[in-house]
């Protein structure tokens, strides 16, 4: 298997920067509109997000990082949050990306679907 090309790379780092860019949106959303919380830093909380599930990713035994990411993003959260919206915002966040899953899996069996019946 050779390889990707630099510019392969390149927008692949984009893609990953950006979604995390992103999921730093979202929690701040959750923070202000859940919890009545001033928007936070965007880049400080994509940053927070992405080491909890790096490190939710490589611990072994927990399903998806179950546990180990919210513990991780409820730690990093506190100095913007006091401890109970940080464990509501991270409990909220976890439903959301679940559900983010669960619709791109129904949207990824319905275009399967759909290739399948496609002749040709």
């Amino acid at each position: 298997m050779a390889m990707p090309d630099h510019w392969t790379s390149i927008f692949g780092m984009a893609v990953y920067v950006t979604n995390y860019l992103l999921l730093g949106v979202v929690t701040s959303l959750i923070g202000h509109l859940s919890f009545d919380q001033p928007i936070v830093n965007v880049l400080v909380l994509g940053c927070a997000f992405s080491f909890a599930w790096i490190a939710g990713f490589f611990s072994p035994g927990s399903p998806a990082g179950l546990g180990v990411r919210e513990f991780l993003l409820v730690r990093l959260l506190a100095p913007c949050h006091c401890t109970g919206v940080a464990t509501g915002i991270t409990t909220l966040l976890r439903v959301v990306t679940l559900s983010g899953d669960g619709l791109a899996c129904l949207v990824g069996a319905g275009l399967m679907k759909k290739a399948a019946a496609t002749p040709g």
